[in-house]
């Protein structure tokens, strides 16, 4: 049997999974081709001499990273004449993937292909962003063995094609999806923007050359330091690789962009309540005007948020960044002292 797998890792889980699932294979007399997903990258146009696609991704919000849905919707279809062609997902989580493997199968299914193993692999989280990541590299290695042995029963099934998929409740299933998107079109976005360099940065612009979405740049001079554009995926590679723990989470900045959000999206539906609402619903119906107003007030919302992170991040705040005595107020964080966490022998490549 010949395979293809894509893969994304951000930390080093998933590449590690990933090596023990092609060596298990190899071992078993089955061909492996390995393909790195990345902005740019594309699987083969022709998928016909594979018999099976196998994806493995880490989990962002109980889902897939976008960059690897975006990846899935643009393959080839896996239709084929007595069926589709066989996949498989493997998303790896540090604590739980909820219903990623669901949403990573839904995708292929569409394509055309028949995801008959789902599974998922725990190993320690690096989302060091909310301090949820381990506390040392003893607690680390225990966690990736523990991974490790369900990566090496999802190679077992793989070569005994087995059929299982692996499902959580319908609720869970529904918020997982639901903060999915919701983390898709802003969370990641603002939670990049949390992202500060502090006077322990060299400018050696190793988070630059190693991010996988190239959403970090060097600013020019003898005192450059990154900055985050909106196209982060917040896959937590950045803060977890600087050899020197510069890069942490502002607490000034998101406190100012959380009050600047809240307070435009409330002058924005107080707005529309006082001069648009009542002309609306004298000629809606109740049950419409109601879940209208409701659409409205999230729009409001998104608005709010778009204009922060976007054009006045652009403008006003790059402006005070620049201000040498608030620069350093907004390095203020919680997140200094907490482990950074790459997976034994990773090596980060954009």
């Amino acid at each position: 049997m010949r395979n293809l797998i894509c893969y994304f890792s951000a930390t080093g889980n998933t590449s590690r999974a990933v090596a023990l699932i092609v060596k298990e294979l190899e071992k078993a007399g089955q061909k492996v081709e390995s393909l790195r997903i990345a902005p740019g990258v594309q699987a083969p146009r022709d998928l016909g001499s594979f018999d099976r696609l196998i994806i493995a991704f880490p989990t962002l919000a109980w889902n897939p990273p976008v960059m690897v849905k975006r990846f899935l919707r643009r393959l080839p279809s896996g239709k084929r004449p007595a069926g589709g062609l066989r996949a498989a997902v493997i998303a790896v989580d540090g604590g739980g993937c909820g219903p990623a493997p669901a949403a990573a199968a839904r995708i292929l299914a569409r394509r055309g292909f028949d995801v008959g193993l789902t599974a998922r692999a725990g190993y320690a989280e690096n989302w060091v962003q909310v301090g949820l990541g381990p506390k040392s590299g003893e607690e680390a290695e225990l966690k990736a063995e523990k991974g490790d042995e369900m990566a090496l029963a999802f190679a077992e099934k793989l070569i005994d094609l087995r059929r299982e998929r692996y499902e959580v409740s319908v609720p869970f299933a529904f918020l997982g999806n639901g903060l999915a998107f919701l983390f898709g079109i802003f969370g990641r976005r603002f939670l990049g923007k949390l992202y500060f360099a502090d006077s322990d940065c060299t400018g050696c612009g190793l988070c630059e050359k190693t991010c996988p979405v190239g959403t970090i740049t060097m600013g020019k001079g003898k005192d450059s330091r990154p900055s985050w554009k909106l196209t982060c995926e917040d896959c937590g590679r950045c803060i977890n690789v600087c050899p020197k723990r510069a890069i942490n989470v502002s607490i000034l900045y998101g406190a100012v962009q959380l009050t600047l959000i809240v307070s435009l999206a409330t002058t924005g539906i107080g707005a529309f309540n006082a001069f648009v609402r009542p002309d609306l619903a004298a000629i809606l119906a109740p049950a419409i005007g109601a879940a209208s107003f409701i659409a409205i007030d999230i729009v409001i919302l998104i608005l709010a948020h778009a204009v922060c992170i976007g054009p006045l991040d652009w403008t006003v705040f790059r402006w005070i960044r620049g201000i040498p005595g608030i620069n350093r107020a907004f390095t203020l964080t919680y997140s200094k002292g907490f482990y950074r966490y790459i997976a034994k022998g990773f090596v980060p490549k954009k």
